[in-house]
Order: structure tokens, then C-alpha cells, then sequence
């Protein structure tokens, strides 16, 4: 497809940070928007002065759309060599160090040679990737499979993410009860409602998610998303729907407590 780039100047940051903050995102259920709300995050973390790096977690062989796609990473580097971190990791190489950066992120995307190749990262090499990107926060778009092995626990901070709709909530209840598991050991766990509309009942999610500490990003008309991959540009990007989400966007980064000011 012929498509054209429109982005902002790149800023310099450090990303050689060695203390990093891991935030993993995961959605309860399929199709709930995770890679939605985690490069949202990620460009909301950015725009306050961090260095961050984002990376996809997940299996390449089951993947049918892929945001390296979406977003025409391609055409964002064609005349620059955009790092194959799960190459490389495959290759048993370095990654530390290694940056794609765009927009003032590092991105680690799947690739469509990933997806050719059709090999997946075993735990071990998940962990590589998890615990070497550069940047003082990294974002991880997990996919749901993940919250049954170790790599939750490797994060800081999880993001759970929810589609109020019931069958996709009583799809993801496993996924939930994993979530529910490490929130009661002690583990920072955010709960974010995406798709947040006047068709549902709110008292069922406050239920289903036993608290009441719930973020609610709001339903936005679909057709904005495809002008986003038209225009090839993240929807956080999109001036209307910028305007509609960033609010939800700033109480999730409170709820991080990363930039509380302290009290005296």
C-alpha cells in the first residue's frame, strides 16, 4: 500500500539507563485492546521526559495482524535499519544497547520476518528481552498466554486491561484470577476498563473485578482507528482522539505514583 509519514522532530534522551522501570500490559481476553492501551501509555510516558522502550511479547506464529503493520514501521525506517531484536535473540546476540527509535520511543516490534520464520521465543529468551531493552520505563504488550508463566512477575507494575463486554470477560476470567493471584501477593496491579460506554453495567465490572479501583478509558467511533492506520499514525496521535482519551491516559500515569510529588 502507498502510504505516507507525518511525525514530529525526534528529541534526544538517555536510554542507556541501567535501573528501569518494567510495566507490563495485558489483556483479559482477546481483542480488548492492549497494543491500544500500551503504546498510548507509551507515548504519555514520553512526553514527560523519559526515555522509553517498547516491546511486543507475544508468539509470532499466531499473530494475524502485527503493529509493525499498522503503524508502516517500514516506511518510518527506510533509510535507516530497524533492529530485529527477536532475531537477534534467536541468534543468541546482543540486545543491549540496540535501538529502533521512532517518535521518541525504542520500539521492539514483531516483525513480518518473525512471522515467516515462524519461531517463537522459549521463557528464557522472553526473559532476555524482558530484562535488556534500553530506556528508563519499557512498556511490554503481553499477550494473554504470559500471565500463566513467570514474566508477570518480572514487572513492576501490571496493567490489566478489560473489554466490558460479558463473553469477553467470562473468556478472560482465567487470565483475571492470575492477575487477582499476584494483586493479593503484593504485586502493583492497574485496572483499566477499556471501551467504556452507556450500554454497560458498571456494578457487573466492579463485581467481576472485586474492586473499585478501576480507570475507564472511553468508546471511541472505530472509524478513528482506521484513519490512524490510513494516515499511519498512533492513535494517541490522532487530534480527535487525543482529545477524547488523554484524561483516562493521565489517571492511569498517577496511578503509577512515578511522578507523585512527595509531601512535606
Amino acid at each position: 500500500m502507498d502510504r505516507e509519514i507525518f511525525r514530529e522532530a525526534e528529541t534526544k534522551k538517555l536510554y542507556n539507563s541501567i535501573e528501569k522501570l518494567k510495566i507490563g500490559v495485558i489483556g483479559i481476553g482477546e481483542g480488548v485492546g492492549t497494543t491500544f492501551v500500551s503504546t498510548s501509555l507509551a507515548f504519555c510516558f514520553a512526553k514527560k521526559g523519559k526515555s522509553v522502550a517498547f516491546a511486543e511479547v507475544g508468539n509470532p506464529r499466531t499473530k494475524l495482524s502485527i503493529l509493525y503493520d499498522s503503524v508502516a514501521m517500514d516506511l518510518r525506517f527506510s533509510n535507516r535499519e530497524f533492529v530485529d531484536f527477536y532475531n537477534l535473540i534467536m541468534e543468541n546476540l546482543h540486545i543491549r544497547g540496540k535501538k529502533n527509535i521512532e517518535e521518541g520511543i525504542n520500539w521492539a516490534l514483531i516483525t513480518p520476518k518473525n512471522l515467516e520464520n515462524g519461531k517463537e521465543l522459549d521463557e528464557s529468551e522472553k526473559l532476555r528481552l524482558v530484562n535488556n531493552l534500553s530506556g528508563e520505563i519499557v512498556i511490554f504488550d503481553l499477550e494473554a498466554f504470559e500471565a500463566f508463566g513467570t514474566l508477570l512477575e518480572e514487572m513492576d507494575i501490571i496493567v490489566g486491561v478489560i473489554d466490558p463486554l460479558p463473553s469477553k470477560m467470562i473468556g478472560g476470567f482465567k487470565i483475571f484470577q492470575a492477575l487477582k493471584k499476584l494483586e493479593i501477593e503484593g504485586q502493583k496491579v492497574i485496572w483499566v476498563v477499556n471501551k467504556n460506554n452507556k450500554g454497560i453495567g458498571k456494578k457487573h465490572i466492579y463485581d467481576y473485578l472485586k474492586t473499585r479501583e478501576i480507570l475507564w478509558i472511553p468508546f471511541f467511533e472505530l472509524e478513528q482507528m482506521y484513519l490512524c492506520e490510513y494516515n499511519c499514525i498512533f492513535p494517541i496521535k490522532n487530534k480527535k482522539l487525543n482529545c477524547q482519551i488523554i484524561e483516562a491516559f493521565d489517571r492511569i500515569i498517577d496511578k503509577t505514583g512515578l511522578f507523585t510529588k512527595p509531601s512535606h
